[in-house]
């Protein structure tokens, strides 16, 4: 049984909730995991068979669909591909910026070796936007 599994069964959703805020984790992660896991299951995928496509835990890829965890960027575009998504697509309305900065931002992503630590997906969507607020 995952802790997930479990936890679901002693807490209500807002325990839950509480728990990811205590976390740290964004609302903004947490929506765009529920959008990414809605995907999968409207594609009748199984978590399993999609983590193992794209080279990741099946049990990692549970906690970022649920947004108890975040995810490198890397591996969400392997998740984006197997789902037939477009990562500028999905991300871009989670970001608050301009479409053409966050496309830019995207394909910055894309190259990113950060001195061998990846880039995470919340720190792309949280990123300020270099050009100011949007408003």
């Amino acid at each position: 049984m995952s802790f997930q599994s479990f936890a679901t069964g002693l807490f209500t959703q807002a325990d839950l909730q509480g728990l990811r805020d205590m976390s740290g984790k964004s609302e903004t992660l947490l929506a765009l995991g529920q959008q990414l896991r809605q995907v999968r299951k409207d594609a009748l995928l199984e978590r399993n068979t999609v983590a193992a496509r794209c080279g990741i835990n099946a049990e990692r890829l549970g906690r970022f669909e649920h947004g108890m965890s975040d995810m490198d960027f890397q591996s969400l575009e392997k998740l984006c591909a197997l789902l037939g998504l477009d990562v500028f697509d999905l991300l871009s309305g989670h970001m608050k910026m301009k479409a053409e900065t966050a496309r830019t931002l995207i394909n910055l992503a894309r190259s990113w070796t950060g001195n061998g630590k990846p880039l995470s997906v919340e720190d792309l969507i949280t990123m300020p936007d270099p050009a100011g607020p949007t408003e």
